[in-house]
Parts: C-alpha cells; structure tokens; sequence
C-alpha cells in the first residue's frame, strides 16, 4: 500500500508560498521515530511525499496499524525548526494527509543559536569519523562553508584538506565546546536533526555514520571510538 503527504508552506501576512523549506514526515511509535520521507518546498510552497508500508512497519511490526504521522518543516539549512506537529500527531493516517502550515515572517528569522563555524567543524569531523574524507562528502562540505561564508576561513579550509584527517577525540572535544556544560534536551535534538538533515539531503552521510553521532553520546564515550 502506498500512502501519500502533500501540502503548501505560506507566508501567514501575505499568504504567498514559501519555496525551499525542507518537509520531513515521520511515523511517531512509544520509543522511536521512523523518517517517511523529505522533501523541499516548490516555488508556489507546495510539497508531497510518498512512501509505503516499508518505511514504517518493520519485520516484526507486520501488525503495525497505519503510522501516527507528523510533520517537520525546517529553514531551508535545516538549522531552525520553523513548525512542527509531533506534539499533535495525526494516528492511524490516512493514505492521503493534507497539511496547510502558515508560517510568520518572524519565524522565519535565521538567528543561528550556536557558532558557525564550530558546527561547520563538527560535520567535518564526522565526514571523517571512517578515515577518509569521500569527494561528495568534501564536496558538500565546501558548499556548506561557502553558505556560511567560512570559504575562505583557514582553519576550515585546512580541515578539508584530504592530507588532515581529524581525530574522533578531537571532534568529540569540538562536540562539548559546541553544547557547553550544561546544554538541555534542545540543543541536542537541534544539532543532531541538524546534522542528520544536512548530510541526509545529499545523500553523503551513510547508514553507519547516521547511527554513531547522536550528540547525547557527549556524556560517555562516542561511538565512533568502537573499531
């Protein structure tokens, strides 16, 4: 069975579509979450995302009802949460859900809460997490320091040589200076939805280097130490 997510993103003052924000859709279950899909706005605001049983019920899960949906829409670097309906979730969804989501030009503010160059950091870091820095992964990060305007920043333009490879204890050190001392609950789901949507839009980031960078792994030793 294939079930299907459409909607528009507008402007609430103007009521004009807002182009190129990311929609995540995700199946909410007691102790996970499972991605549906993702997908940007077109330029009238309007989005669909397909998926099908598979993405959400597993092998032991063949019993599973339809998903209890939400949605995500995120700035379009994925660096803010503009609106999300996890906390009103839609149960056993429909084979077709519509979402109409009115958004504030306040809202859409970019106020990064963090600095721009450490985060850029530590997607570097993980980029290296396997020893090599992959052409696509170097190629994407390139893109991203160019948004942020680090290009030229020799620090970052050194870390993205292929002869440095950048210690996992060193990207673990960069990690707790990130979220600080005493960081709560937000900072660690904003970066790792940062983190994970950015490299997840490109395609660079595997299924191995997905499930070794959760951030709440800061308070032990990272995954990524495992051999």
């Amino acid at each position: 069975m294939t079930f299907k997510v459409t909607g528009r993103i507008y402007e609430a003052e103007s009521g004009l579509g807002i182009p190129n924000l990311i929609v995540e859709v995700f199946d909410k279950d007691t102790v996970k979450k499972d991605k549906l899909g993702q997908v940007k706005t077109n330029s009238t605001g309007t989005f669909e995302i397909n998926y099908t049983e598979a993405d959400f019920k597993g092998k032991f899960e063949k019993f599973e009802g339809n998903p209890d949906l939400f949605l995500v829409v995120k700035t379009a670097d994925s660096s803010k949460v503009l609106y999300s309906t996890e906390k009103n979730i839609r149960p056993d969804a429909s084979t077709h859900e519509h979402f109409d989501v009115p958004i504030s030009q306040a809202e859409r503010v970019h106020k990064p809460s963090k600095n721009a160059k450490e985060f850029l950091k530590i997607l570097i870091g993980i980029a290296w997490i396997d020893g090599v820095l992959e052409p696509e992964e170097k190629e994407f990060l390139q893109r991203v320091a160019q948004q942020k305007g680090l290009a030229e920043e020799p620090e970052i333009k050194s870390l993205l040589s292929n002869n440095q490879p950048v210690k996992p204890e060193e990207c673990y050190g960069w990690l707790q200076a990130y979220l600080g001392n005493y960081p709560d609950e937000k900072d660690f789901q904003e970066l790792y939805e940062a983190l994970n949507s950015l490299m997840y839009t490109e395609g660079v980031l595997d299924a191995k280097k997905r499930t070794h960078t959760h951030p709440r792994d800061r308070d032990s030793s990272p995954r990524w130490y495992s051999p």
